[in-house]
């Protein structure tokens, strides 16, 4: 699990690797709570979709697994990339961000 606190134009970036090159389903599951940020997400400089409000009142809850597309990856390295984009309107100011995991799943061709 990853906490991180910021300001909008942040970027917080993980990297992970891969054994094998392959088409990918990405998914993740993020925190959703009243201090959270509206953020957006890229793999290795691309977009995964549009920018994600993380915002809930009163619980904090999680986004459940979210899915991010598919990508064709090369084995080896990738970079995560979580960039601070703003925050509801109702949030109360800290622009939090909570990532529980990341999956990438091989899509089996058949």
């Amino acid at each position: 699990r990853v906490l991180f606190r910021s300001k909008p134009g942040d970027k917080l970036v993980l990297e992970f690797e891969l054994t094998e090159a392959g088409t990918y389903d990405l998914a993740a599951v993020m925190t959703r709570a009243r201090d959270y940020a509206v953020v957006q997400l890229s793999l290795d400089d691309q977009s995964l979709g549009d920018a994600i409000d993380l915002f809930n009142t009163p619980d904090v809850i999680t986004t459940g697994l979210l899915g991010l597309g598919s990508r064709q990856l090369t084995a080896g390295k990738h970079r995560l990339a979580i960039e601070i984009v703003g925050k509801h309107p109702e949030a109360v100011p800290g622009y939090m961000f909570g990532l529980d995991f990341l999956i990438a799943k091989p899509v089996v061709r058949e």
